[in-house]
């Protein structure tokens, strides 16, 4: 499909109007762009009075309660300077229960350990219930805690019947998580721990359980990289792999009647099948398919195991509903013609289903949280993120796909500099995913505004291997990271350029983690195509992955894993390694990483900048010692857009 400044310039007018485009205010900075986004959830209490959202303040992350009619404050939880707020939820009427993320002097990011801590709204009965710190109070936190146990919890079901009880997976703590989960009851005052209900009979597994606590599927993968599925029958996990199921398998939700499932795979088709399972029969129904592309995420009751919706991304977001007579599918509905242009999602409803939050974004709003009335439709908007940057100072992003030379359909995105006159030529910055079976969407991307506040057009390329378009579409990635990917990215960039309205003496290529890989990679393999390259956390060395990283060090399957994407020929790996072909650069580069990176050590960055130095190359060297893979703390983050954006205005203006 051909696209061009003029066609996108139309359809801007079509649907966002001229004011969009012809802003009078000021641009936003860096230091905008990169800010903490204040509000991370909002969640309503089973019986509608209360409201709890966790917050971002001074870079550390709580949990405020509001009176849900008067919005003033009745509680919440500040663990102090040690630790953080994870993810929380509703128990009962009065109890929040909420990980806890502890924060390490020598890390940016906080971690977590597994421990979970409840406490009632008002902020009263505060304890730890599932964690590693035995005694009453730890020396230098606000946390109490109950008995100690060394191990890693994860809520599997929020058992909405019971007041008083979870249900949830510990795994007892190992550097690499090789130790099976066992299944238990959590008393969420006492922090009581039951006996064992089930033990899961492989490492990594998740387990899925119906809202009456009845577990159904544990599903994980072997030391081989392999997806293994276990059903619950007869009091233990039965392996059901080799049943009809294939190596794409993911539970999707368990509908309330509790006696099937769904799930999606890729048994009969390229593109990801929703199927229903009946767990008495094992009959197995299909129920959805998108030729095209996967399903990106099943929209979830809030329940939270009921779905009501599939969500896929052929460009735009769009939605499937699942069971149009539910009174949550019909609010889902009715929030969707509502919200036309964004990616919404339900994040709680109260038990009489009256009173839903509701999170909506797109790819100039950054996030906004509404209460919304299900008898009245009437919406109420909480609090938005980013706020001081009005929609109308962002650039909109379009899709676009294009034939490969070897007729391969390659999607992507373009965005164009809404401040910049459609008659001008602009420079651009071909902006690549990290993954690399991940993908880009339609969405709020920072990196993406603070390119086109520059002026610079963006051009983001799911290149084959991306995850979302099928499977055989991702296993193009296979040994192929260094050759046809890069030619994908490569020609993308032609692409967009023969399109018109790019400047292509000022072209930039930039990158994080495979993003970064790539962005130095194609800048060797096409010297004279790209001006400059900004290339962060990136791999350099593709012989040092099997040495160093928790990919190979950690995880599980991660030298399966490694050995199927990158394979073992020792002169295949050297020679799609950047590290190698630094005498071909004829950039300039922009080299970030930090410090405590585990994903991909320091020692791939500083592998790069031995060779920079003897092939006398120019570079930028961006260090950070805490940061680990990426910036997460604010002033990391505001510090690395600044000086990109030095780099970039230094060579494409």
């Amino acid at each position: 499909m051909q696209i061009t400044r003029s066609i996108i310039f139309i359809y801007s007018l079509l649907i966002v109007g001229l004011s969009l485009l012809n802003s009078a205010h000021a641009l936003p900075t860096p230091a905008q762009l990169g800010a903490d986004r204040e509000f991370l959830n909002a969640k309503i209490s089973p019986d509608g009075k209360h409201l709890a959202f966790a917050i971002v303040k001074d870079g550390k992350r709580q949990l405020a309660v509001v009176n849900a009619k008067t919005m003033k404050s009745v509680g919440g939880v500040n663990f102090g300077s040690k630790q953080q707020v994870g993810s929380f939820d509703w128990a009962n009427n009065e109890r929040l229960v909420m990980q806890v993320l502890e924060h390490n002097p020598w890390a940016e990011n906080p971690a977590f350990y597994g421990e979970l801590f409840a406490i009632n709204y008002d902020g009263k009965r505060g304890d730890i219930i599932y964690g590693y710190r035995g005694g009453e109070q730890s020396v230098g936190t606000k946390l109490r805690t109950k008995e100690s146990v060394r191990g890693w919890a994860e809520v599997i079901n929020l058992l909405p019947n019971e007041e008083d009880y979870i249900l949830i997976t510990s795994q007892p703590q190992s550097a690499d998580g090789r130790r099976q989960k066992t299944v238990h009851r959590l008393n969420v005052y006492t922090g009581d721990l039951s006996s064992v209900i089930a033990g899961t009979p492989t490492d990594a597994s998740y387990v899925v359980a119906s809202n009456d606590g009845n577990l159904q599927f544990a599903v994980g993968l072997d030391k081989n990289f392999k997806r293994r599925i276990y059903q619950y029958k007869d009091d233990q996990f039965v392996d059901v792999s080799d049943q009809d199921f294939g190596s794409n398998f993911n539970v999707a939700g368990v509908p309330e009647t509790g006696d099937s499932i769904l799930y999606y795979d890729t048994i009969d088709s390229n593109t990801e099948t929703l199927y229903r399972l009946d767990m008495k029969s094992g009959e197995r129904t299909a129920i959805f398919n998108d030729p095209n592309v996967d399903i990106s995420r099943v929209i979830l009751a809030s329940d939270g195991v009921t779905p009501i919706a599939v969500q896929l991304d052929n460009g735009y977001p769009s939605y499937h509903l699942l069971d149009s007579d539910s009174p949550e599918s019909k609010v889902f509905a009715e929030l969707v013609e509502m919200f036309k242009g964004y990616e919404i999602t339900l994040t709680s409803a109260d038990d009489a289903k009256k009173l839903y939050t509701v999170y909506a974004t797109n790819e100039i709003v950054p996030g906004q949280y509404f209460l919304y009335e299900a008898k009245t439709k009437k919406l109420r908007l909480l609090f938005a993120n980013l706020s001081d940057i009005p929609s109308n100072q962002l650039s909109q992003s379009f899709p676009f796909s294009f034939k490969a030379s070897d007729g391969v359909d390659i999607p992507g995105y373009i965005t164009f500099p809404a401040h910049i006159p459609e008659t001008q030529n602009v420079p651009m910055v071909t902006l690549v995913h990290g993954g690399p079976i991940a993908r880009d969407y339609w969405e709020f991307d920072r990196e993406v505004q603070l390119l086109a506040s520059q002026g610079y057009a963006v051009l983001r390329v799911n290149f084959r291997g991306s995850d979302g378009y099928g499977s055989d579409f991702r296993r193009m990635s296979r040994q192929q990271w260094g050759t046809r990917m890069q030619q994908d990215i490569i020609e993308a960039t032609q692409f967009v350029v023969n399109s018109g309205g790019i400047d292509k003496d000022k072209l930039c290529i930039m990158g994080a983690s495979y993003g970064g890989y790539s962005a130095v990679m194609s800048a060797t393999i096409a010297p004279d195509l790209f001006k400059c390259v900004v290339a962060n956390v990136g791999v350099y060395d593709l012989e040092l992955m099997f040495e160093e990283g928790d990919i190979q060090q950690y995880l599980l399957y991660g030298k399966a894993y490694l050995t199927e994407q990158l394979g073992t020929d020792t002169a295949v790996l050297k020679a799609q390694s950047p590290v190698n072909h630094v005498a071909k650069l004829k950039a300039p580069i922009f080299l970030a990483h930090g410090g405590e990176d585990q994903r991909v050590p320091i020692s791939h960055a500083e592998a790069l900048k031995v060779e920079l130095d003897r092939h006398n190359k120019p570079y930028v060297w961006f260090y950070t010692e805490r940061a680990g893979h990426g910036f997460f703390e604010e002033a990391s983050t505001i510090a690395y857009f600044e000086a990109v954006t030095k780099f970039l205005n230094q060579h494409l203006k």
